[in-house]
């Protein structure tokens, strides 16, 4: 399936506009992924844009049939929403992400997304469900032995 080149325009980012400029050689998992880091790159500046990205990462992680870029397709869907205050998409896109990991138990990205809630929650004063996510996440990223920053950021939050 061929998406719309059209669809990529430049901005006054220079790393995202590098990384759009990958777009047209790239496939699969690792086109999902490159979409994800575009999306990363516009979550503040261009919200709007950041979920373009993301809707469309998650599009091709499914057609690639790869179940941990579907997650990290849902995680990015969720930070920009979280990040524009739609808590309660944020919270559905963090529950798709966390099934798509379990599904490979992909240990990281299950933590990653239990950080992601519990940093939701506590944004709403939720703190007992947020003190639960967050606990979780540190447990597996020092069951896996994941750097000593994420589980700093565990920590923190």
């Amino acid at each position: 399936m061929l998406l719309s080149s059209n669809l990529h325009t430049f901005s006054q980012n220079p790393y995202a506009d590098s990384l759009i400029s990958l777009l047209e050689t790239t496939q699969g998992a690792k086109k999902a992924s490159l979409l994800e880091d575009i999306s990363i790159e516009y979550r503040f500046s261009e919200p709007d844009k950041s979920l373009k990205y993301a809707h469309e990462a998650l599009l091709v992680a499914r057609l690639s049939g790869d179940s941990v870029e579907v997650g990290n397709s849902f995680n990015c869907i969720g930070i920009s929403n979280h990040i524009q205050g739609n808590y309660d998409v944020a919270l559905s896109n963090y529950i798709q992400a966390l099934r798509a990991f379990e599904k490979k138990k992909a240990l990281k990205g299950i933590a990653s997304t239990n950080l992601n809630i519990g940093i939701l929650y506590a944004d709403q004063d939720k703190l007992d469900l947020s003190l639960k996510y967050y606990k979780n996440a540190l447990s597996i990223y020092e069951s896996v032995g994941d750097s000593k920053k994420n589980i700093a950021n565990a920590l923190n939050n």
